[in-house]
């Protein structure tokens, strides 16, 4: 495909996240539902639009609001314009913002990624919101977003970690405390974005990357079936439901896995999990 056609594309999609999806003022515009319990919405990226209303809602915006800093960075390294980093920028305060930030508090570092329940964080919308502050700390030379990011990764280690590769979800800041089995399992394997590699790359914190490797390993054992794993939610054993989350969320950093220790089997893994891709496309495209 024309060069031009793809730089194009690739500008139209980064306008409509920073002019259509992104927050500018303090509150979402006016008929926004809002569900989640956060205090100040500039930056944040609307994620939730129904054509049939054409009503506009949020689902995690920390999480989509991460993601979206992670593509308006990467955009910027080719497009090399500057309205994408002040993009970027204002989703990073919105994610900076719901960060714990006072040094003597107990949840120091948790970003509150309030997902399904509206006053509880989701472990996995911490991770997911990560990649795009570390990226923006590279191409701004401001440690202050690989900072912010460090300090939950290091917070997710810390309290969340359940140990043999599995993490538990649903912490409800008001108590402090996690949700027992809420997806019906002691926790799950999330590798999300290897950030905890990322991270510990950058810090030499050892521990952060045993943990990584650790829940690679369990993704390994528990693969089922080739390049997914329903027996974690949101896949659902009973009815055969498979999710397609899963194989991106947790298959693609398996790459990250095998170049950082030469070991050929997570490779593998990853590779399974794009033959499912392939698998699940329609003849469409």
């Amino acid at each position: 495909m024309d060069e031009r056609i793809l730089r194009e594309s690739l500008s139209a999609a980064c306008h409509w996240l920073v002019d259509i999806a992104q927050v500018v003022g303090e509150t979402p515009p006016e008929g926004v539902k809002l569900r989640h319990a956060h205090t100040h919405w500039r930056g944040a990226i609307m994620g939730e639009y129904s054509v049939k209303d054409r009503q506009w809602g949020f689902f995690c915006p920390v999480w989509h609001t991460g993601q979206a800093v992670k593509a308006l960075v990467l955009a910027h390294r080719v497009l090399q314009e500057d309205w994408l980093l002040a993009g970027a920028r204002a989703g990073a305060e919105f994610i900076l913002g719901a960060q714990v930030s006072a040094a003597d508090d107990p949840d120091a570092g948790l970003i509150l990624a309030y997902e399904d329940d509206p006053a509880k964080v989701n472990t996995s919308a911490v991770l997911e919101a990560l990649e795009g502050l570390l990226l923006l700390g590279d191409a701004t030379g401001e440690a202050r977003y690989s900072d912010a990011a460090s300090a939950a990764a290091r917070w997710v280690a810390a309290r969340a970690y359940q140990g043999d590769g599995l993490f538990v979800d649903s912490y409800d800041p008001a108590s402090r405390t996690f949700a027992p089995y809420r997806y019906g399992t002691r926790g799950r394997p999330l590798a999300e974005d290897a950030v905890l590699l990322q991270v510990a790359t950058r810090s030499g914190d050892a521990r952060l990357r045993a943990i990584f490797l650790e829940v690679c390993e369990r993704l390994l054992r528990d693969e089922d079936p080739p390049g997914n794993w329903i027996n974690y939610s949101p896949c659902d054993p009973v009815r055969g439901n498979l999710h397609p989350r899963h194989a991106y969320w947790w298959g693609r950093p398996l790459i990250d896995a095998w170049r950082a220790t030469g070991d050929r089997r997570y490779l593998a893994c990853a590779l399974r999990c794009g033959e499912y891709y392939r698998q699940a496309q329609r003849r469409d495209g």
